[in-house]
């Protein structure tokens, strides 16, 4: 691994008025363009440089992040500020301070690394810094300042406009050598709001994406995932030209994205282990079919090996060998794809490794031949000329019917190191998915007593069966009733 040496300069002008004459005029105005608003930010720029070294891509990347205080109660926004960095987005050098009214510089003399993860993750390798802007109050501005290298330039990730609070000035800078053609996507909603600038500097191409006065996010209940209405760039590599000025793909389209996801898969179970040759030696020996092969195979591997979700470096895309799975009785999305995938094949199945994304993501791989398309991987069989999408990561998923969460998404299915084939997986008919609730009500002398029935078909009864295994048993009884409930009480 090569040392990185850098060194990033932050250089913010003064004008030459007074600096607390500047600063009130700006925070009266700020207010009354922003009311009620706690915080607004003044200048977010996130800058790309993508050239070339050692004849392959090279990225680096810098965020710059100017807040002002608005409020008194502002401070609330000052908790807790942080960034993210991991081994594909090496950290190189960061820097914070406060700018106060009185035009003093207070730097940030503490920050804490710690494993930055989602609740449902057992291990993660992305570690958030954080930190304290000091002597927070109205017209104090908390200034970050963030330079990364990015490892693996597949990788790059969306630049989202939008924050929790809003922005005057959003903004991606994009600068590529010339010998490097890259591709973008405006994303979300309010993408006209979105002013694109091509610009020759030198030999480089430079592309500003820029949102003027960007409103804070929105949450909203049960809405898509963020990534479906959040405005956003997604850019990307498209190819570049080697040091003999041969032009040579990088992401250029679909095929170029399935030679990179084969290359995390081609290694992976070269042979089977006789442990894992015995189980399912024992579940298949009076199969009558292939589908009856496959639905106890599945059956297996959702009862026995246990979803746990890693994101650790490489072990986010390579899966672990079906032995190692089947010794651990657990794996995350990818390693349940290569057990089933593993043991459907042994029974003579036709069984593929599948990329897909969430339906909490917007993108396809036909229009987006990115890896960011696929949070998600799944086992595809081929049973009587027709593709069966299997995910093992949801126990409670019946055979025949994809998991819910990748209805109508479309499917990356590995069929060799050459050929792939681009599926949708099918949206379930709604007469599959139903609720029947009755209830019976008796008009007693002691009062109102009844009885409730609910039948459940589908999804639904999915979902009940996940809660009823996971539910403790000691609050089982109050978890019931308040699946059963026939009211909501209106608070006074």
């Amino acid at each position: 691994m090569n040392k990185v040496c850098c060194l990033v300069a932050l250089v913010f002008l003064c004008m030459s008025l007074p600096f607390n004459t500047v600063k009130a005029q700006s925070l009266d105005s700020i207010q009354k363009a922003f009311p009620n608003e706690k915080a607004v930010m003044l200048n977010h720029v996130y800058a790309y440089n993508i050239s070339l070294k050692d004849n392959q891509p090279y990225v680096e990347s810098d965020e710059t992040q100017q807040i002002e205080y608005v409020l008194g109660t502002a401070n609330t926004y000052s908790g807790q500020y942080g960034f993210s960095h991991s081994d594909f987005q090496q950290l190189i050098t960061y820097d914070a301070y406060t700018r106060t009214p009185d035009d003093k510089k207070l730097k940030v003399s503490e920050f804490k690394t710690s494993i930055d993860k989602e609740s449902f993750v057992f291990y993660d390798d992305v570690k958030q810094t954080t930190f304290n802007f000091p002597a927070v109050e109205p017209g104090a501005i908390g200034n970050l300042h963030v330079s990364w290298v990015n490892k693996d330039p597949h990788l790059l990730s969306p630049f989202y406009f939008s924050a929790n609070v809003p922005a005057i000035n959003s903004e991606l800078k994009v600068t590529v050598s010339k010998d490097i053609s890259i591709k973008y996507q405006l994303m979300g909603l309010d993408t006209s709001k979105i002013t694109v600038s091509v610009e020759k500097k030198h030999r480089d191409l430079i592309y500003t994406f820029q949102y003027k006065n960007c409103p804070r996010d929105k949450s909203y209940r049960d809405a898509p995932g963020f990534a479906w209405y959040s405005p956003h760039v997604i850019f990307y590599i498209e190819n570049y030209k080697d040091d003999k000025g041969n032009t040579v793909p990088f992401l250029s389209n679909a095929d170029d994205l399935y030679r990179l996801n084969y290359s995390y898969i081609k290694s992976v179970n070269t042979q089977i282990t006789p442990e894992l040759k015995h189980i399912v030696d024992s579940l298949t020996v009076n199969a009558p079919s292939l589908e009856s092969k496959a639905r106890s195979i599945y059956s297996w591997v959702q009862g026995n090996i246990k979803y746990v979700a890693f994101e650790d470096g490489m072990g986010g895309f390579v899966p672990r060998d079906a032995g190692l799975v089947c010794n651990r009785r657990f794996g995350d999305c990818k390693d349940m794809a290569s057990i089933l995938t593993e043991m459907l094949n042994y029974a003579g199945v036709q069984a593929y490794f599948t990329w897909i994304g969430t339906r909490d993501m917007p993108y396809k791989f036909s229009q987006t031949p990115l890896p960011l398309v696929s949070n998600h991987m799944i086992c595809t069989i081929l049973l009587n000329v027709k593709y069966i999408f299997l995910d093992g990561t949801d126990p409670t998923c019946v055979f025949g019917m994809p998991s819910s969460m990748t209805q109508d998404k479309e499917a990356m299915i590995s069929i060799n190191e050459k050929e792939y084939k681009i599926l949708k997986v099918p949206v379930i008919e709604k007469d599959r998915n139903t609720v029947n609730d009755t209830t019976w009500l008796e008009i007693t002398p002691n009062g109102l007593k009844g009885k409730i029935k609910k039948t459940l078909t589908g999804y639904y009864a999915s979902d009940i069966y996940g809660k009823l295994m996971y539910w403790d048993k000691k609050n089982m009884i109050d978890d019931m009733k308040d699946e059963f409930v026939r009211h909501q009480q209106i608070p006074p």
